[in-house]
């Protein structure tokens, strides 16, 4: 039987009061400090990070990247798509069959044509016949 391990909150906020006293009559003051945070490092937010390893096109980076996200948009996932195009044709196509579901699932008004669209501009962009233009008409059904 695993015991469970209660977690730190990511970063506590606390008030401190400063008060009056005999020589300083001042009203009490409360002050937001925080406590326990973690550092932000140089190299900045997880989806910053996500952003530049997208631009190095390194897919075992942008793994990393993603791994640090809370979610990820269909926007995001599309360009990762682009990337497994590039360095790893052989998962292209299943890749691209997932983001297909996600854009099927996550937008509650898509319709039959549109999942079709997205569909075709994925076999275009396999075949690399209008890669550019396909990429293009995927992002205007992300929108």
């Amino acid at each position: 039987m695993a015991l469970a391990v209660p977690q730190k909150p990511a970063c506590q906020v606390g008030f401190v009061v400063s008060g009056a006293t005999a020589r300083n009559p001042a009203p009490k003051i409360r002050t937001c400090v925080r406590v326990a945070c973690p550092p932000m490092t140089s190299d900045g937010s997880p989806y910053s990070r996500f952003q530049r390893a997208l631009k190095t096109r390194n897919l075992s980076i942008i793994r990393a990247a993603v791994a640090e996200l809370p979610n990820v948009s269909l926007l995001d996932a599309l360009s990762i798509c682009v990337v497994i195009r590039e360095r790893q044709p052989d998962a292209f196509e299943r890749a691209a069959v997932r983001w297909l579901g996600r854009f099927a699932t996550e937008r509650p008004a898509v319709r039959l044509d549109a999942v079709a669209q997205a569909a075709d501009a994925f076999a275009r962009l396999r075949a690399s016949a209008g890669a550019s233009n396909a990429v293009d008409t995927l992002r205007g059904l992300c929108r």
